[in-house]
């Protein structure tokens, strides 16, 4: 239940109320790329107050709740209870708790990102692991993958069985390539990444 102008007017006044007013939390309501509509507490009608707030997320970090997601934001208002509101952080409990049902809980010291297709865990041990809620590992390439793929690439370039056109012919057909001399490989991939 949503408390009203009124209740949170009693719970304290003056200065008190000024403060509040400037630092709230609130519910979200949409989301676009800059403004974020925030549904707050319900005036003495009945009407759900909805500010648009500008987001402030970390720099090269991104995120928007999903549609119908029970997230909550916090915002200031730059000025005071007036003044124009920012929001400064972000959580969806629920969504946490679907992960960690799915996933097991975080460590302490450890940190994951997620949504509702991956989760991508930083370990205490210096792994990362990244999957499917709840699901297998997904295999990412590793370092002896790519070297494998590099030398199988310059082999299909200089191997005896490579033809190169005829320099300085115009033609209106390609000419035709060898077939590679050995099968690409296979990406052993792993799906925990250990930084050096």
């Amino acid at each position: 239940m949503r408390m009203t102008t009124r209740a949170f007017r009693e719970r304290g006044g003056g200065p008190a109320l000024d403060l509040r007013n400037a630092l709230r939390r609130m519910v979200v309501a949409a989301t676009d790329a800059v403004l974020w509509a925030l549904d707050g507490f319900e005036d003495d009608e009945g009407n759900v107050e909805r500010e648009d707030a500008e987001v402030f997320s970390g720099i090269g970090f991104y995120a928007r709740p999903a549609s119908g997601a029970d997230a909550e934001a916090v915002i200031v208002k730059i000025g005071g209870q007036s003044g124009h509101p920012v929001v400064v952080a972000t959580r969806d409990e629920r969504a946490r708790q679907a992960l960690e049902a799915a996933d097991g809980a975080v460590a302490a010291g450890e940190t994951a990102l997620y949504n509702p297709g991956a989760v991508v865990r930083l370990t205490n041990s210096g792994e990362i692991h990244a999957r499917a809620p709840g699901g297998a590992a997904v295999a990412l390439a590793t370092k002896a993958d790519i070297d494998a793929l590099r030398t199988w690439v310059a082999a299909q370039f200089t191997g005896p069985g490579h033809v190169h056109g005829v320099s300085g012919a115009v033609t209106n057909s390609t000419t035709p390539v060898a077939a590679p001399l050995v099968t690409p490989p296979s990406a052993a991939g792993t799906s925990r990444l250990r930084g050096q």
